[in-house]
C-alpha cells in the first residue's frame, strides 16, 4: 500500500480473487489502457503475477488511510481522453491511470444493482468500490493526486463516485454532437464497441427518463452513436447537479486551441499549480503530436480535422441520422436537451 507497485489489473468477482502485476511507474506511463492490452504490450517483459482473496486484499486495504483526494476524467467516448491524461501526467504532482478494467465492472453492477440478475448487493458493492478507490490511490512519491480516467461508457457511476468521495473531483470531457457522431460513425469498430456497451448505456439511459428506448438491433450505426452520446453526456450533467464546484466540464476541441491555459486550469483545478514557464516546457513535449492511444504514430490536430472532414463526406447521411435522432430524443425528455446546453452544444 506504499506505492502501486502492485497493480490490480482484474477481478475474479464470482471467485472472489484479484489478479495484481507487479509493474514499474513506466508500465502506468506507457500504457493507453490498463487492461489486457496492457500485458499483451509488456509480453517480452514476463511480467510476475498473482491472484490474491478479495478478504485477503480488503484486510490489507484497512490497514491503510485512503487517499485523501482522487481526481476522475469521465468523457464521451474517442474525444482525446487519453491525450488529456497524457498530458496532465506530466506534471510532476499528478499521477495518471487510464481505464482500469475493474472500474468498468464497478459501472455495470451499480447499472444492474437493482435489477433481479444482480450479481452483488448495493452494500457489498459500495465495500468494493472503497477497496477499489484505496488501491487506485495509490502513488509513487508522496504528494501526488492520482487521476483516474474512465472508460467512457462508466459515465454513470460518476454521480454516486462523487456522492460518496466528498473530496474527490472529476473533468468532464466531451465534443460536439456533431464531432462525435463523425468520430464514431467513420469506423466500423467504433460502433462494434458501441453495440458492445449498449446494454449499460441503455440502463443509464431508463434509469434517467423512465423512457423505453428502440430494440438496439433496429438503431442504425449514427443512431446507435447519438443514443451513447446521450447517454454519456446526460450521466456527465447528472453529476455536475450534485457534485457542482467539484467538477469542471471540458470541451476538447477548446483544449486543442489553448491547451497551455487549458493545463493550468486542470492543474489548479486538481490543486496541483503549475509555474507559467513550466507548461510552456511541457507543451514541447512530442507527445502533442503523436497518437496518444499509439504514440508510434504520428497525429496532429491538422490530420484530425482532415480525419473528420473525410467522415462528412462519406457517412453524412450516417451522420444526419444521428441527429436527427438526437433531436427526437431531446424533445421527448427534457434533461437531454438540459445536459447539451450544460456543456454549451447544440444538437
Amino acid at each position: 500500500m506504499s506505492g502501486p507497485g502492485l497493480y490490480p489489473l482484474q477481478v475474479n468477482w464470482a471467485q472472489q480473487q484479484v489478479l495484481f502485476l507487479a509493474v514499474t511507474p513506466g508500465f502506468y506511463a506507457d500504457a493507453p489502457f490498463l487492461d489486457q492490452r496492457a500485458v499483451a504490450q509488456n509480453q517480452r517483459a514476463q511480467i510476475p503475477s498473482g491472484w490474491f482473496a478479495i478478504k485477503d486484499v480488503e484486510q490489507v486495504v484497512a490497514g491503510q488511510a485512503p487517499p485523501a483526494k482522487l481526481g476522475m476524467i469521465v468523457h464521451v467516448g474517442h474525444c482525446g481522453s487519453t491525450l488529456l491524461s497524457r498530458a496532465l501526467a506530466l506534471n510532476p504532482g499528478l499521477f495518471s491511470l487510464r481505464e482500469p478494467l475493474p472500474l468498468r465492472d464497478l459501472c455495470s453492477f451499480w447499472l444492474e444493482r437493482r435489477e433481479p440478475w444482480a450479481v452483488i448487493s448495493e452494500d457489498e458493492l459500495n465495500h468494493r468500490i472503497d477497496m477499489m478507490r484505496a488501491l487506485w490511490g495509490r502513488t509513487p512519491s508522496a504528494g501526488q493526486v492520482v487521476v483516474v480516467k474512465a472508460t467512457s461508457f462508466c459515465c454513470p457511476l460518476a454521480e454516486p463516485w462523487l456522492a460518496r468521495f466528498l473530496n474527490d473531483e472529476a473533468v468532464l470531457l466531451a465534443v460536439a454532437p456533431e464531432i462525435y457522431l463523425a468520430s464514431m460513425v467513420n469506423f466500423p469498430a467504433y460502433i462494434a464497441d458501441l453495440k458492445t456497451t449498449a446494454k449499460q448505456r441503455m440502463l443509464n439511459l431508463k434509469s434517467l427518463t423512465g423512457l423505453e428506448l428502440p430494440a438496439l438491433h433496429s438503431l442504425s450505426a449514427g443512431e446507435l452513436a447519438a443514443l451513447a452520446y446521450i447517454s454519456d453526456l446526460m450521466a456527465m450533467h447528472h453529476a455536475a447537479r450534485s457534485a457542482k464546484d467539484r467538477v469542471m466540464p471540458l470541451d476538447f476541441d477548446a483544449f486543442l486551441s489553448a491547451p497551455g491555459p487549458a493545463l493550468a486550469q486542470l492543474s489548479g483545478f486538481f490543486d496541483v499549480p503549475l509555474p507559467g514557464g513550466q507548461i510552456s516546457d511541457l507543451l514541447r513535449d512530442p507527445m502533442f503530436s503523436r497518437y496518444s492511444k499509439a504514440s508510434e504514430y504520428p497525429f496532429s490536430t491538422d490530420e484530425r480535422r482532415a480525419r473528420l472532414q473525410e467522415a462528412r463526406s462519406r457517412h453524412g447521411a450516417e451522420i444526419d441520422r444521428g441527429r436527427a435522432w438526437m433531436r427526437t430524443f431531446m424533445s421527448q425528455q427534457s434533461k437531454a436537451e438540459q445536459a447539451l446546453e450544460w456543456f454549451g452544444y447544440q444538437p
